[in-house]
């Protein structure tokens, strides 16, 4: 068992680390790379207007990875926004892999994450004024890239939090905002979810949550003192019904990991070090003062929220009030009952309509 004073993630990084042995790195390798040969066979683009790159970039001082792929690069260009911190979207590109043939589809690995995760990165460079500017750079770059003058913006979890504060300044590269398990007020968001799980063990009478949830005390505070609390919370929301779609974490992040043909094994232990290395910006996403229902009331684009209703890591029903608040010359929230926090995923053929009936039309 880990020491308590472990974080999770750093203990889950020194068990890898360990299971590394020669013998296990050959064997992994091995396997690995006959599978990797034949996930690139069967998503190989052949299409002769199309695009397929992986390539990295230096913006504003640090190397950073993205990955671009579409049938044809006269089609839309749609920038990911992945979540995280640190949860960079490539290990779950073939799931949504059917918008390459509507979009021209970049993943960027921000700054300290996946593959662009450098112990050579400031840590002090780990900031919401420099990841704004990083991301105002890439759509800079990745619109001259493929010779186009607007794309479509996706933020989603903490990506849907630095898209608010990229839309607050504006760019007039962005045509269009799409948010998933979008962030209004993670304070509210978090106290929803333990207002809902203590009132749900009181109904129930289970002892064993009361005991947690009534331990906390005062929840959330806005303080660092939360982060000691907040997957016990989560957890117990989840307990109790608040829960939805394909969660992509845990044993399924692994297997995701072990077969995303961007990575080596090198980088997938990269990954997980940047997603302690990137911790500074877990602060900043629950920093009350900068939350989007405080700082992005008015956005110059239109937007479409596309939302699981059992999100159970930013709570729709504050995506909602974000939505309420927000003024933009048009907007759409479309929430889907039975999904999650990755909607895009839980209902990707009803996620991928969404995207073409509400939002292509506005980059065309």
């Amino acid at each position: 068992m880990p020491d308590r004073s472990t974080p999770p993630t750093l203990y889950r990084l020194r068990r890898w680390s360990a299971a590394m042995s020669p013998f296990v790195v050959a064997t992994l390798t091995g396997r690995r790379g006959r599978r990797l040969r034949q996930i690139r066979r069967e998503t190989r683009i052949v299409d002769t207007a199309g695009i397929d790159e992986l390539t990295a970039v230096e913006i504003n001082g640090a190397r950073q990875w993205l990955r671009i792929r579409g049938v044809n690069v006269a089609n839309p260009v749609l920038l990911y926004l992945h979540g995280g911190p640190g949860g960079t979207s490539l290990p779950f590109r073939r799931d949504i892999a059917a918008w390459e043939r509507h979009f021209t589809v970049v993943h960027w690995e921000q700054r300290g994450a996946g593959k662009s995760y450098s112990s050579r990165i400031d840590p002090r460079t780990l900031t919401l004024e420099q990841m704004v500017l990083d991301t105002e750079a890439i759509i800079d770059w990745v619109l001259n890239r493929l010779g186009q003058n607007q794309l479509v913006l996706l933020g989603h979890s903490w990506g849907s939090f630095l898209a608010a504060h990229v839309l607050k300044k504006g760019h007039p590269g962005v045509a269009v905002y799409v948010g998933s398990g979008q962030v209004g007020d993670m304070v509210a968001s978090e106290r929803m979810f333990f207002e809902f799980a203590l009132e749900q063990a009181r109904v129930r009478d289970d002892a064993r949550a009361l005991a947690d949830l009534e331990a906390i005390g005062a929840y959330p505070t806005g303080t660092r003192r939360d982060h000691r609390h907040r997957n016990k919370v989560r957890g117990w929301a989840r307990h109790f019904g608040w829960s939805g779609g394909k969660d992509p974490v845990g044993g399924r992040n692994r297997a995701a990991l072990m077969a995303t043909e961007e990575y080596s094994l090198r980088d997938i232990y990269g990954y997980l070090k940047g997603t302690l290395f990137v911790q500074p910006l877990v602060d900043v996403l629950f920093d009350p003062e900068r939350q989007p229902m405080t700082v992005a009331n008015e956005i110059p684009v239109p937007m479409v929220l596309l939302s699981g209703a059992k999100d159970s890591f930013t709570a729709t029903p504050v995506a909602e009030a974000f939505f309420d608040a927000v003024r933009a010359p048009s907007k759409q929230h479309i929430v889907y009952p039975e999904a999650g926090h990755w909607p895009m995923i839980d209902e990707a053929e009803a996620y991928l309509d969404a995207l073409l009936t509400h939002v292509r039309p506005h980059v065309v």
